[in-house]
């Protein structure tokens, strides 16, 4: 372990810098995200329903973060398999769409695809497993949009949680700004168009929510 530990990029650069800072504000949003996902678990189970939310959205991103904690495990950073964790607390959520919405056909095919990003992760080296990784983060993209799209279908706000969807605006804000800091165009990219993607579903969540009540 202590070995372990010792390769570890924060561990070789811990100090008053960047890199330490960066790491800290890492811990801070992930913990943040973590909480905001327990959140969206006890609102489904509450309602006991899981309108207005897409199982695919859940299923693959819970799948991307387990694949980014096996990256982090090659990278040595503590950062990556610290953010990766996230995808533990999607594993309940999964299983009350499950329970109390059921799995579409498209639903069963994307576990299985999601799941075979962690073994293909392991099997790639160098370029090609950074690029896949990548590449996988922009495909959150598509799943993203059909969140979106199921609430703007079911007319309702349905199970959704807005403190999951604010938290994770608020993380993509700096991470969008982590990016330009660094020249890291990927960053910003990604984190504008899922910020953008993020505040329709809120915008939505707002305009069906307040019918409801009226």
């Amino acid at each position: 372990m202590e070995e372990f530990l010792g390769r570890t990029v924060e561990y070789q650069n811990w100090g008053a810098n960047a890199a330490t800072f960066s790491f800290l504000v890492t811990v801070f949003f992930t913990c943040l995200q973590g909480w905001s996902l327990f959140a969206q678990n006890a609102t489904i189970r509450r309602n006991r329903s899981g309108e207005s939310l897409s199982t695919t959205f859940f299923i693959y991103t819970g799948c991307y973060f387990f694949m980014f904690l096996v990256y982090g495990i090659t990278k040595n950073s503590i950062a990556f398999m610290f953010n990766g964790c996230l995808g533990i607390p999607y594993i309940p959520i999964v299983l009350a769409l499950y329970r109390f919405k059921g799995f579409q056909g498209g639903d069963w095919v994307a576990l299985v695809l999601s799941l075979l990003m962690i073994p293909v992760v392991v099997m790639l080296e160098g370029a090609w497993q950074d690029m896949f990784v990548l590449t996988g983060l922009f495909g959150i993209i598509i799943p993203l949009v059909g969140q979106v799209r199921e609430m703007y279908r079911a007319k309702s706000s349905g199970s959704v949680e807005p403190k999951f969807v604010v938290t994770f605006m608020v993380a993509n804000i700096f991470w969008f700004t982590y990016g330009l800091t660094t020249g890291q165009w990927i960053f910003v990219v990604f984190n504008l168009i899922s910020f953008l993607v993020l505040a329709t579903a809120l915008i939505l969540y707002r305009r069906y929510r307040k019918t409801a009540l009226s």
